[in-house]
């Protein structure tokens, strides 16, 4: 029986006689119609049905000896007369590439690379898992990070710029990056082992006073001194990557997005022109806007992670990275608490300027406007010791001034001199005052602050008569 309706359906007379039938029904459905209306005999509905019966048996029997083609009627061929119907050509499929084997089970006594005994795992990451590990050489306890999709090359990629970039720096700082190795075609990293919490759990538990807060900010300008020294820009400073040890040092995390200021786009790299990298809330107007980050960027990152600490909530919320950079390019973030001094709420403004030039320009000039006198870490200076400060600077100013223009004279006369009384003249000594960018003030008496060069009454206070000049 099978087949029979197989020969059927090959010779298409199961198709034929379903599209009779329903052209059949719906002919007779319309002469029924039609003989009503016209009142014509009642036979002649039944003639109509006798004929479709007949049409229905001539349509099977043509189309089991004829198909019926663009040219017309075409006998059928029979099974025995039929040839062989040629293959359909297929392309040959190239066998995917297997991954290489991942460790799954990394259980407690596995040795990787021969040298590290795994103990227990620490955590999961977007890049894969952290481990413990005892390190059977030199007898020490340090951190694996092993990669959970060694077949994906953007990853592995990523994972190695993480460990070239962090390796390349010593600092106490950053993270210090032991080792490279590779185990059953998977790639690990061994790093120190810290003990102690993300910036985040620090954020989210009891709010730090500004004196503690301005510690941990000088750790980590100094650690980005260090990486910017070396033409390194992190790209992704929050505090999830911000590593707080029981003792009280300050680690910087995760240099997987990290890129050097010198790279010009022309090699392969993990980045592409006009793309968004960065976490929300923290990334800087040039990130929001895909282009390229350098230095200033990741001061502006610093400073959004400093304000957090000291306000207790983000700078720019947002909770997708599409609103936090809106935020970044468009809003101003709230004051600051009154009971955080005015200078480091001056570093933190500054730090979060929407304009890149108007910032520190990398972690070194951070850092010295945190630790500079007079600054927040826990006293303020008055006015009397600014003033005093500013003088001292001016004196070696002016003690340096006769010699620098007795070496000058004959090559252009002395350019040294000129540019320090044009900077005294216009109110402004080196020093601290000077890095800070604001005006000195004027000294307070007749006795103090000659210097060769400055005219009579230049640097006169209210009130005071005018200086004596040599």
């Amino acid at each position: 029986m099978t087949g029979v309706f197989g020969e059927l359906r090959r010779r298409g007379v199961l198709g034929a006689l379903t599209a009779y039938g329903v052209a059949a029904a719906g002919a007779l459905q319309l002469a029924d119609i039609v003989v009503q209306n016209l009142g014509l005999p009642r036979w002649t509905v039944r003639a109509l049905i006798w004929i479709a019966v007949l049409g229905f048996v001539a349509t099977g029997f043509v189309s089991w000896f004829y198909d019926l083609t663009r040219r017309g009627f075409v006998r059928t061929q029979a099974p025995a007369d039929r040839g062989p119907t040629p293959a359909t050509p297929r392309q040959v499929t190239i066998p995917t590439p297997q991954p290489p084997p991942v460790p799954r089970e990394l259980a407690a006594g596995a040795v990787l690379a021969g040298r590290y005994r795994i103990e227990r795992e620490l955590g999961k990451g977007g890049m894969g898992r952290v481990l413990i590990a005892r390190d059977e050489k030199l007898g020490r306890r340090v951190a694996v990070k092993v990669v959970t999709a060694a077949h994906d090359p953007g990853r592995v990629h990523r994972f190695e710029q993480e460990a070239r970039t962090a390796g390349s720096l010593e600092h106490p700082n950053v993270l210090a990056v032991y080792d490279l190795g590779e185990q059953d075609g998977v790639p690990f990293l061994v790093t120190e082992l810290l003990e102690g919490h993300t910036l985040r759990t620090v954020i989210d538990g009891p709010r730090l006073p500004p004196s503690q807060v301005q510690g941990l900010a000088v750790q980590l300008a100094h650690g980005l001194a260090a990486a910017h020294a070396r033409g390194i820009v992190h790209r992704d400073l929050k505090p999830e990557n911000l590593f707080l040890t029981h003792d009280g040092r300050l680690k910087i995390l995760d240099f997987g997005l990290a890129r050097l200021t010198a790279d010009d786009g022309q090699g392969p790299g993990l980045t592409l022109p006009g793309a968004i990298f960065g976490s929300p809330g923290y990334l800087s107007p040039e990130q929001a806007r895909g282009e390229k980050a350098g230095p200033p960027s990741d001061i502006f990152s610093a400073g959004a992670v400093l304000y957090e600490m000291l306000a207790g909530k983000r700078a720019f919320p947002g909770a997708s990275l599409i609103e936090a950079g809106h935020a970044t390019l468009n809003a101003q973030p709230a004051p600051l608490p009154a009971a955080v001094p005015p200078s480091l709420a001056a570093i933190v403004e500054r730090s979060l300027d929407k304009t890149a030039g108007r910032r520190f320009q990398n972690g070194a000039d951070l850092a010295r406007a945190l630790e500079a006198p007079g600054g927040p870490p826990g006293r303020r200076a008055g006015p009397a010791a600014g003033i005093r400060e500013d003088l001292a600077a001016g004196g070696m100013a002016g003690s340096a001034g006769p010699r620098l223009s007795r070496r000058g004279q004959g090559r252009g006369g002395d350019r040294g001199g000129r540019g320090r009384r044009r900077a005294l003249r216009g109110g402004v000594l080196p020093g601290a005052a000077a890095r800070e960018g604001r005006r000195c003030p004027r000294p307070p008496s007749s006795g103090e602050g000659r210097l060769r060069g400055v005219r009579p009454g230049g640097l006169r206070p209210r009130g005071a008569g005018p200086l004596q000049s040599r």
